[in-house]
């Protein structure tokens, strides 16, 4: 089951002294979307291995190992403070508490229905926390494309366990808590350290249920191997993979790649359990991955992944940033200073770095605030560029400009999306900066008004 879910937790660099860093440097050769994939094995190579265990130590008492075990790695590498204020520690404990009732009952659901068809059932979880509430009508084929595939997959002949199936929507609800309690974990801990100790409580809730399934076989040194090897492969490897991956990867095609989930399941559900999907429950499975796909592609980000910064100055913003942010805002600050024309000014305004036609130059406006032409914002989980003079009857050159030169535009009314400053044609973006001086922006912006 995967430990990071990109849209709802905060993004977490991983810090190059850290005690991920050493995963960082291994991997850093290797191309971001097969770490991705990489996790994504590693998860269901896991619940396969957990699921022959099954056998020996039941599927209660496979989970409490898997999450004991993993706690006890998570404390040795993160090194949590225990000493936590009282809202921190209801946030933890919720998470806990929806993270061992979601691999109780997973587990549950893939002793009765085949891997494949359970994870493709769980998938439902973030893909209702993705489009419920939305108005679109587009999220709405994907939530129907899902619920086809699920209903597909339970009536084809042969069809599942129906004890199986509700386990396995319970497991779907709790993964869709655990997905909107997750920004509240990042929000209020650092690093890993709310993860571990959430996985400590996790650990305890499920404890007595796994001393009840499976009593002494827990104890037994075969059987505690074989839970380390399913906490390894189902949660500190791929949690280190993720993590890697969102360094170098936007998160909307670290979603995109997550997709992928079901189809994996069943494959190694395939492969290492014998468990054979008949045909129509594959093209279940693969309306679920497309509804997923499709959900995350074309999602809008959220509102609240504009991050505003209270620095009075250029300087002590780019120093609140990471260094990796730091250096791509300010290789794209020394382009447009490059090619800004005379009288505009640079500032802070609205927590971003902004270069506007001053009040003395342009009279009253509207808000009271000078006239923004370009500006320049880290976000949550991107980097922005924001290029007022687009928005004048230019939006269609500046796009061909911008897809000639082979890169992929990524850009919202007027706002340029970009991770990396190898996403942005620099040239490109630096004629559009001078296109236009203060009078001809001036009035472009009083012929926009009169329209």
């Amino acid at each position: 089951m995967v430990m990071v879910h990109v849209e709802n937790i905060p993004e977490r660099r991983v810090s190059g002294s850290g005690p991920f860093a050493a995963v960082a440097r291994a991997f850093g050769a290797v191309p971001p979307p097969a770490l991705v994939l990489l996790g994504v094995v590693s998860v269901q190579v896991g619940a396969a291995l957990a699921k022959q265990l099954f056998t020996v130590a039941g599927p209660m008492g496979t989970v409490t190992l898997r999450l004991v075990l993993a706690a006890l790695v998570l404390l040795v590498v993160w090194r949590p403070s225990f000493r936590v204020d009282k809202r921190t520690l209801l946030v933890i404990g919720g998470y806990g508490l929806v993270l061992g009732a979601m691999n109780l009952t997973f587990y549950q659901a893939i002793e009765r229905i085949p891997l494949g068809a359970a994870v493709t059932i769980e998938f439902l979880g973030p893909l209702a926390v993705a489009v419920i509430g939305s108005r679109r009508w587009l999220d709405g084929v994907w939530a129907l494309l899902a619920a086809a595939g699920v209903v597909l997959l339970t009536r084809a002949d042969g069809g599942l366990e129906l004890t199986g199936v509700l386990f396995a929507l319970a497991a779907a609800v709790c993964w869709g808590g655990y997905i909107l309690l997750a920004a509240a974990l990042g929000s209020r801990t650092s690093d890993g350290g709310g993860l571990a100790l959430a996985m400590v409580f996790a650990s305890v809730v499920v404890l007595p249920f796994g001393v009840a399934d499976a009593g002494a076989a827990l104890l037994d040194p075969v059987v505690l191997i074989a839970g380390a090897a399913v906490a390894l492969l189902s949660s500190v490897i791929p949690y280190s993979l993720e993590l890697t991956a969102l360094r170098r990867i936007p998160p909307r095609v670290f979603g995109i790649l997550m997709s992928l989930e079901p189809a994996v399941a069943a494959l190694a559900g395939l492969v290492l359990l014998h468990e054979a999907l008949r045909p129509a429950q594959w093209v279940a499975v693969c309306c679920v991955v497309l509804a997923s796909v499709g959900a995350t592609r074309t999602a809008r980000p959220p509102e609240d992944a504009v991050v505003r910064s209270k620095a009075a100055t250029v300087e002590e913003y780019l120093g609140e940033l990471p260094a990796d942010r730091r250096d791509a805002v300010a290789q794209v600050r020394e382009v447009i200073l490059a090619n800004l024309p005379d009288g505009y000014q640079e500032g802070m305004a609205w927590g971003m770095i902004t270069y506007s036609v001053p009040l003395s130059r342009s009279g009253k406006t509207y808000n009271g605030q000078p006239l923004g032409y370009v500006a320049l914002a880290s976000q949550k989980n991107h980097l922005s560029l924001y290029l007022m003079c687009v928005d004048g009857g230019r939006e269609r050159e500046f796009r061909a400009e911008f897809e000639a030169t082979g890169r992929k535009l990524d850009m919202g009314k007027s706002c340029v999306r970009f991770t990396r400053v190898e996403d942005l044609p620099l040239d490109v973006i630096g004629r559009e900066v001078a296109r236009y001086p203060v009078d001809a922006f001036l009035e472009l912006v009083t012929a926009r008004s009169d329209r």
